[in-house]
């Protein structure tokens, strides 16, 4: 079931990146699309993600002990 999932995501992001290749062509616009939401991606992987999965890690190195 997971396998499909993620084969569905692939191949839905496939035809999304197709689409804005339609819309946008290859030029300034869609590279500013692009960076627009990578910036917010990038910070909450930073940000929120790191810490979090450090947490967890500290947690159940502190259980083990």
């Amino acid at each position: 079931m997971i396998g499909l999932a993620t084969m569905a995501s692939r191949v839905l992001g496939l035809v999304r990146d197709q689409m804005f290749a339609v819309f946008f062509g290859a030029g300034l616009q869609y590279d500013a699309f692009l960076t627009a939401f990578r910036i917010p991606n990038l910070l909450r992987d930073l940000l929120a993600e790191v810490p979090a999965y450090r947490a967890v890690v500290t947690r159940e190195e502190e259980a083990a002990v």
